[in-house]
């Protein structure tokens, strides 16, 4: 294995399975440091160390990129930045609706806090660092202490493997950067740019999702390739059948195709499948009589939408990591305007992620629910009904 690899995958091609395989074959001995995003691919993760190993290893430490940052970053070199944090506490603070700035009621925008403040900036009164500057505040800490925060990760691990890599932000890059170049350990970046729903911070820039970019053009040079970018490896979805990938790739029809993988075991895995398989539309008044029938993995764009929901459902963030043979999804609008009846509808970046990660979490068959309110009809892809089951 190449010391330092960034793969670029699609979805299903296996990221998780490969890091924890690699790691297998040819760290088996060293320490480890899995660092991911959301609290539902840390549990992926450490199942798929306890299939591999028949348990944990103590030398294998799975972490969200917050902890990681807190211990390698900000917590040993806090007081370099504030001196008032000299032997305080300080906590991560989940204010989502943070900005950096306040609005009056004549429409001018005004700093929250003067230039060198870097209290007001980062932290509540009571010492809690605000979660969408965290990287940023981490990069402070990194200025001054760039290699120091090397030497600690040098005796912390042999390897580090970020995975969901497509969910780092411009901020992010620079974290990244430190550890492709002063590392001395190996490396792995597993990402998938249209997978970029999730993001550390609201401030994560206009290059955010696109560390594979930031790879070849900042950390690369012309004399020294520190880190090789493997398209190929992780470029078929042992996950999606022909279907669903084919659906998946008019999401993003500039990006490389993602492709069913046909290697014997994904074939026969097909074959010895015998229910509903395919791209469904499902009417509201079929949605009771398809869950109960097939008990799929329901997803919704947000908690925050207003619907009768039944069995087993997430958002479609929280989903990224996970899998299921059958899914149920309830689109956006806009998401439905594309599925359903014209696939140039200009989708924002976010929403076109978030469609790809939904579609992409079904193995055999995924249906979508049409709306009796929608404007439009549904002129793409067969409606279900009780008696259609497509083998």
């Amino acid at each position: 294995m190449a010391n330092k690899k960034c793969l670029v995958a699609c979805a299903g091609s296996g990221k998780t399975t490969f890091l924890v395989s690699e790691v297998w074959e040819q760290y088996r001995n060293d320490s480890v440091i899995f660092v991911t995003f959301t609290i539902t691919n840390q549990k992926n993760i450490s199942d798929k160390i306890i299939e591999k190993y028949g348990f944990h290893p103590s030398k294998i430490k799975v972490m969200g990129w917050y902890e990681f940052l807190f211990k390698f970053f900000i917590l040993p070199y806090k007081a370099d930045v504030i001196p008032a944090l000299n032997g305080k506490s300080i906590s991560l603070c989940f204010d989502s609706d943070y900005t950096k700035t306040y609005t009056t009621k004549d429409g001018k925008t005004f700093s929250k806090y003067k230039k060198d403040d870097k209290k007001k900036k980062y932290f509540t009164q009571t010492w809690g660092l605000h979660k969408d500057l965290v990287s940023e505040f981490a990069c402070e800490c990194l200025a001054t202490n760039k290699d120091s925060v090397a030497r600690r990760l040098n005796e912390s691990a042999n390897i580090i493997c970020f995975d969901e890599s497509q969910d780092f932000g411009e901020t992010d890059f620079k974290i990244i950067h430190l550890i492709c170049r002063n590392f001395k350990g190996a490396v792995l970046i597993a990402t998938d740019p249209r997978q970029y729903i999730y993001s550390p911070s609201k401030y994560h820039g206009k290059n955010g999702g696109k560390i594979h970019q930031f790879i070849a053009n900042k950390v690369n040079t012309k004399r020294h390739e520190y880190v090789t970018i493997d398209e190929t490896s992780l470029s078929y979805s042992h996950r999606c059948n022909a279907e669903i990938c084919k659906l998946a790739s008019l999401v993003f029809p500039d990006e490389p195709l993602t492709q069913e993988c046909k290697c014997p075991h994904c074939a026969t895995r097909r074959m010895e499948y015998f229910s509903i398989k395919g791209v469904f539309a499902v009417k509201e008044s079929d949605i009771e009589r398809f869950i109960e029938q097939f008990s799929p993995l329901s997803l919704i764009h947000s908690r925050r939408e207003t619907l009768t929901l039944i069995g087993k459902y997430m958002t479609i963030g929280d989903s990224k990591g996970t899998e299921s043979d059958i899914v149920l999804l309830y689109p956006t609008e806009d998401m439905a305007k594309f599925v359903f009846q014209d696939r140039s509808t200009l989708l924002k970046p976010q929403t076109k992620s978030k469609l790809y990660v939904s579609v992409t979490r079904a193995r055999h068959c995924i249906g979508i629910v049409y709306r009796q309110k929608y404007r439009f009809s549904n002129d793409l892809i067969p409606f279900w009904n009780n008696t259609y089951i497509k083998i």
